[in-house]
């Protein structure tokens, strides 16, 4: 057979195993590393609890804050910006429109009367001439010039030698 020494003349290797890597030990270890990375991860899993836990307390409270004081300025602002831009979206200069009306104003009409309803977006004007022809002239006049879109007579009388008219301008 082979492999098997007869002699006794050459002692036999003794094939001894440590007593500390053996199976068990080996499994323990495994036991103990696995065991220890378990612990890290529940005490890093705890630690960002407890992080997180603390920004949305503070996001609460900070939320807190906003809807309160600084919601209420907030909105006011914006609402005051947003009457404040209507009215300048919706502001018509009279006096530019007066001196328009004046620079347009043909030599023989003589105003006298000059009013502007806001609401309904219309000039009234009231005036004299000497002779019926000049109230034509003066309404192509203010077309021409662009003061305005719509001109309408609503009154034209003639007493004593002079021609009034009211005239009616819408913008």
């Amino acid at each position: 057979m082979e492999g098997i020494n007869l002699s006794s003349s050459i002692p036999e290797k003794n094939l001894r195993t440590s007593r500390f890597f053996n199976g068990t030990t080996f499994i323990i270890f495994i036991f103990f590393v696995l065991l220890s990375a378990w612990g890290g991860m529940y005490f890093y899993n705890q630690s960002l609890a407890k992080v997180l836990l603390d920004k949305q307390n503070l996001f609460a409270a900070s939320s807190q804050d906003i809807k309160n004081d600084k919601a209420n300025r907030i909105a006011e602002i914006d609402a005051r910006m947003k009457f404040a831009q209507d009215q300048i979206e919706n502001f018509i200069n009279t006096d530019n429109a007066l001196n328009q009306l004046e620079s347009s104003v043909i030599p023989n009409i003589r105003l006298t009367k000059y009013e502007f309803d806001k609401t309904k977006g219309m000039l009234t004007i009231e005036g004299e001439t000497d002779d019926f022809r000049y109230v034509p002239q003066q309404i192509d006049s203010f077309k021409t010039k662009g003061l305005a879109k719509d001109v309408s007579v609503k009154k034209l009388d003639k007493k004593e030698g002079l021609v009034s008219f009211t005239f009616e301008i819408n913008f």
